[in-house]
């Protein structure tokens, strides 16, 4: 049975790296003259990438230096950083999901699947995975127990919960994308014309889509028009959406940077059909309290350190006679830790407040609270 998942798995992704990459005279001018690091990812940066022919799992620099490895994996095609350091991967030929450390002793695992392409850490701890030729997406405990399940799906490759609680599911070989509650009821689709591998829901509520057969990588909003194109791709396996507003796309033989005008700014090659591509970067959760004065809690939520941290709080509205407007440089926020931000406005009436984050790395967060000012106090 394992010879038979390993098979369909070759046979699928040799056709992403045995084709040729679509010939184009854009492509071939900027190829030229990709530089060695990425023009706007900040100071810190490192990609984790899923190197599924070499069966290993890597974290580069922004030179392309190999800051960590594990091989000996069998087909790993999903690898993700959570937030204790621990790497998620998919190994699809092991047919398992496992959680490995930083030293590559396997601290968690689950073998009851059948071909699994996605994996991802949910908040409550629990671990959510396109069962891929199982025709399936199952949510799993600690303890490996199934609580939740999407069946009778065609050939699920990707598998996202949402903040709203809802699932997004892609049909690779179904040529679409679902949202889906926890009852499994369609909440918004989109349909492909081909075969599609991945999907992300972006922070806009836009969806972000491999579209594999169409050679591109398509931003779509809430009704399914494109708003965003990456064409001439050769069989794009993943993507993900960057702090810097630039897409990473694993296709072919390398993982590819691109700019919002399709320039290729950074690029890693001598790849062996990377199916799955992370840039490991700071995630903000900001929380505003009131009281006496005002302070925003900036949580990282990311897997990714966050350097040089800035808070800009604004009042707007009453009568605020003093404290409009105050940066504060909170400096250093590890993966995991909360930063605050104090700001203490005088003035008399109700007011909005919003505090806009920003870091070296280019992650940004905003909070947003309102109340009433009574001199320096906030109800």
């Amino acid at each position: 049975m394992k010879e038979k998942i390993v098979g369909i798995l070759v046979c699928m992704l040799l056709i992403a790296t045995a084709i040729p990459a679509v010939t184009s005279v854009k492509i071939s001018a900027i190829n030229a003259t990709v530089p060695s690091h990425p023009l706007t990812s900040g100071a810190g940066s490192t990609t984790l990438i899923a190197d599924t022919f070499n069966n290993r799992v890597i974290e580069i620099d922004t030179n392309g230096t190999i800051l960590w490895e594990k091989d000996g994996l069998y087909y790993p095609i999903h690898a993700s950083r959570l937030m204790n350091g621990n790497t998620l991967i998919a190994e699809v030929g092991n047919n398992q999901v496992i959680e490995m450390t930083k030293s590559g002793a396997i601290i968690w695992n689950f073998s009851l699947l059948f071909g699994p392409f996605d994996a991802q850490r949910l908040a409550n701890g629990n671990t959510l995975i396109a069962n891929t030729y199982d025709g399936s997406v199952v949510e799993v405990n600690a303890s490996g127990g199934v609580v939740w399940r999407m069946k009778n799906l065609s050939t699920p490759s990707a598998a996202e919960r949402l903040a709203n609680g809802n699932t997004l599911i892609v049909e690779a070989l179904g040529g679409r994308v679902i949202e889906v509650n926890s009852t499994g009821a369609i909440q918004w689709q989109y349909m492909g014309t081909g075969i599609l591998f991945d999907g992300d829901r972006l922070a806009n509520g836009n969806t972000l889509i491999t579209d594999w057969d169409n050679h591109r990588v398509i931003e779509v909003n809430t009704n399914g028009t494109i708003v965003w194109e990456k064409d001439e791709i050769n069989q794009p396996m993943n993507a993900q959406r960057l702090n810097n507003g630039n897409t990473l796309i694993a296709e072919g033989n390398r993982v590819i940077e691109v700019a919002s005008n399709g320039s290729i700014v950074w690029q890693k090659t001598q790849l062996n059909g990377p199916a799955d591509a992370e840039r490991l970067q700071p995630v903000f959760d900001v929380t505003i309290s009131k009281g006496f004065g005002i302070t925003a809690y900036v949580k990282n939520i990311g897997n990714a350190n966050a350097s040089n941290v800035k808070v800009t709080i604004t009042v707007t509205g009453g009568l605020v006679l003093f404290g409009k407007v105050k940066t504060v440089t909170v400096g250093d926020i590890t993966i995991g830790a909360t930063g605050t931000a104090k700001s203490l406005p005088i003035g008399i009436g109700r007011i909005a407040i919003k505090a806009e984050v920003t870091c070296d790395e280019g992650a940004q967060g905003t909070g947003d609270a309102s109340g009433f000012l009574l001199v320096f106090f906030i109800f």
